[in-house]
């Protein structure tokens, strides 16, 4: 509204121009304050990036006193440099930071990718950014403010050029935090509208920069429109309450906006290009270095990802494989564990006797359940006890095919399914005693020997029971050569009318 009333006409050249600067005086001071007061009620990185902004935003108000100081009351340009300027200046110094802490503040973003990969992309992303806003900057302010006639000392240049540069520093920073979701979900608000004021203060500052060293005899007062409502957000940013927790789809979304912002702007400069050149536009030749230079980032950006990503399914597989082992194998032993073994039960059961399909020719368990293993435990520890486990495992595997299945399936239990087996079960059962248990184990620098008592439970394929029934039979044998004595073996047939099994011990 005030910019309204200002670029009407209704007032004169005098009183729009202090109306002008009472405005940025005024939206100077109110963010100053807010941030101020919005960081006393805050604490930590909350407080903290607050405060950054409120020096900031100091910094620059005194500047702006400055100048309209001169141009409302003294009615002379300010001299360039001044130290108007260096008031201007504190705003980008102090807005990185707070940027950066605002970034990172808590309750935070839980969102943190670490890596090579991740780093990589961002470093490529901010240079893809950073080009962009270089090139647009180029093409309005910095390439009139670099070939200016205006310009007669270093120093002026430098001061010139370093408005647009420093508002491009924190555009940048700011587009490249947002495009790689560093803004946790609670200050979406606050980053946005802050985002939103550094950027309108961007736009301003450069716009200003052109039309005094393009030769403008008279900047319009709709040029400083930014320089009021870049505070006005800035203060809004400070005083804005948290965001509530977001929704899943809403959080995937934002994250998918996020990976497409360099694409984007990689087109919008690449489409910029091509429409200059099929105009027949006069370009300038920093310029399409710049836009060739984008172009190539993205290249290389996208053939990195395309190798990542390779490499990424691949760890993928792996990973994949691993979880399947590790869900089908005892953790101890690398033995496979009750699930496998039911299935490679089930199999055998379903299996067709007539085709020579898997257990075509019958099947076996041997269920080894190892005699007083509790005293080796108690007397020589559980870690001591885990390496006996091992290295029985071990010995299991040398004692039958490599076909044939081998499983813990308690802490002192085995199981052992033989499928399509045509020797007798008995001489399996002989060497499993021979191989294993003939030979004593070290444990500690003692010779301990073990005994186990195994049942034995031999079926033909389309037996019409289940992986469960048929391990209860082989426990019900065992257990019953326990109560005859242990290290035996107990040898039985299922019998298929038993629907339900046997009982439970």
């Amino acid at each position: 509204m005030v910019m309204a009333v200002a670029a009407t006409g209704l007032l004169s050249e005098r009183w729009s121009t202090i109306v002008d600067d009472a405005a940025q005086l005024v939206a100077g001071t109110a963010a100053t304050v807010c941030c101020f007061v919005s960081a006393r009620r805050r604490e930590g990185s909350a407080r903290h990036w607050r405060v950054l902004m409120g020096l900031g935003m100091a910094g620059w108000t005194l500047g702006m006193m400055m100048w309209a100081f001169y141009r409302s009351i003294l009615h002379t340009p300010i001299p360039s440099p001044s130290v108007a300027d260096i008031g201007f200046f504190v705003l980008p110094f102090m807005a990185v930071p707070a940027l950066v802490i605002l970034a990172n503040s808590k309750p935070g973003n839980t969102r943190r990718i670490a890596g090579r990969h991740f780093w990589v992309i961002a470093l490529l992303d901010c240079l893809v950014i950073a080009g962009t806003l270089l090139s647009l900057s180029w093409w309005t302010a910095l390439g009139a403010v670099a070939g200016s006639s205006e310009l007669h000392s270093v120093l002026g240049l430098v001061v010139a050029a370093s408005y647009p540069l420093t508002d491009f520093v924190m555009l940048a920073m700011m587009l490249l935090l947002w495009a790689l979701g560093r803004f946790p979900p609670w200050a979406r608000t606050q980053s946005r509208l802050l985002g939103v004021g550094i950027a309108m203060l961007a736009i301003s500052d450069s716009l200003f920069a052109y039309l005094v060293y393009t030769g403008t005899a008279q900047i319009p007062i709709i040029a400083d429109i930014g320089f009021i409502a870049g505070p006005a957000f800035v203060a809004l940013a400070a005083v804005a309450a948290d965001d509530p927790p977001e929704e899943r789809r809403r959080r995937i979304l934002g994250e998918r906006v996020h990976l497409m912002i360099p694409h984007a702007l990689i087109a919008a400069v690449g489409t910029g290009f091509v429409v200059a050149l099929l105009l027949g536009w006069q370009l300038d030749p920093v310029a399409v270095g710049i836009c060739l230079a984008i172009m190539l980032v993205g290249i290389v950006r996208q053939m990195y990802t395309l190798v990542e990503n390779s490499l990424l399914i691949e760890q993928l597989h792996e990973a994949q494989s691993e979880l399947s082992h590790r869900a089908h194998h005892d953790p101890l032993t690398g033995l496979a564990n009750r699930n496998l073994l039911q299935s490679r039960i089930r199999r055998a059961v379903g299996a067709d006797p007539t085709t020579g399909e898997p257990g075509g020719l019958g099947f076996a368990g041997l269920l080894i359940d190892l005699d007083d293993f509790k005293a080796i435990n108690d007397r020589y520890g559980h870690q001591e006890g885990d390496a006996v486990l091992v290295a029985l495992g071990e010995r299991l595997r040398r004692a039958v095919r490599q076909s044939d299945t081998i499983a813990r399936i308690g802490g002192d239990e085995f199981f052992i399914l033989l499928e399509n087996h045509p020797i007798p079960i008995e001489s399996v059962v002989e060497r499993v005693r021979r191989e294993c248990f003939n030979d004593s184990f070290v444990i500690d620098g003692d010779e301990v020997r073990l005994g186990a008592s195994i049942g034995v439970v031999t079926a033909h394929p389309r037996t019409g029971m289940s992986a469960e029934q048929l391990m209860l039979w082989a426990d019900r044998a065992m257990y019953s050569g326990k109560r005859a004595g242990k290290g035996t073996t107990i040898y039985t047939l299922p019998d298929p009318s038993a629907a339900s099994g046997p009982p439970l011990r």
